[in-house]
């Protein structure tokens, strides 16, 4: 744990640590998981107790109203109390329309998607509204847009070359009732671009023509944006 932080051996206990200790044990952690937390992830310990791990704690409370899944979420994934990056994409999130429900669920999640690099996640968003995805704190037929987040993987897929073309086909299956509203969000854009193409736009005969076209216009138009920013 020292290689890890040896800003430890210099540091006071009494201020810097057992209030940290004490207060991981108000909200129901156990010793065994203080211990595993420091040892995964000691930086845990760095950030103000009053100035950041509280106001961050009490964020993920709003959400999600039990202790226990908070205490099993950050020794799951320590770096959500020390990260600064966690309740900054949360209120980035919150402030573009994504309910409480699915932040909540997010947390929950195995993915390290609240982790995200602030800005990449800002450009989901922003392109799942532009395809209305997202509608004034409800998503739209179903849709949930932290559901792509689900995937350890799937910020690591291309928006614009994958999941912008693929979103447009299955968001139109959707408005026809061709595709259930509550089926896997996530399973299209994990797909091989031939398997895609088979199951979500050649098996439907009658709008296999016009669905093929939207995709492929789609996929024009972020292979012309590459061009340009190759360029430039």
């Amino acid at each position: 744990m020292i290689p890890k932080a040896p800003w430890l051996l210099c540091c006071n206990p009494s201020l810097r640590l057992i209030p940290k200790f004490q207060f991981f044990l108000s909200k129901g952690a156990s010793k065994s998981d203080i211990v595993n937390l420091v040892s995964k992830h000691p930086m845990v310990l760095s950030p103000s107790l009053e100035n950041h791990i509280i106001p961050t704690y009490e964020l993920f409370y709003r959400f999600v109203q039990s202790d226990k899944d908070i205490i099993a979420g950050v020794v799951h994934n320590p770096s959500l109390l020390s990260d600064h990056l966690v309740s900054q994409n949360i209120t980035m999130l919150i402030n573009n329309g994504v309910t409480d429900s699915s932040i909540a669920r997010l947390f929950r999640t195995p993915s390290r998607s609240l982790n995200t690099n602030k800005r990449l996640m800002m450009k989901l968003v922003e392109e799942m509204k532009d395809l209305g995805l997202i509608l004034q704190k409800q998503p739209l037929m179903g849709w949930d847009v932290l559901a792509f987040a689900k995937g350890p993987s799937t910020f690591s897929i291309s928006l614009e070359k994958r999941i912008i073309p693929r979103a447009s086909v299955v968001q139109f299956l959707l408005k026809k009732g061709l595709r259930k509203k509550d089926a896997s969000l996530t399973y299209p854009f994990k797909l091989y671009d031939k398997m895609f193409l088979d199951r979500f736009i050649m098996r439907f005969k009658e709008q296999s023509s016009y669905l093929l076209k939207l995709y492929e216009e789609k996929l024009t138009l972020a292979h012309t944006r590459e061009g340009k920013t190759d360029m430039s």
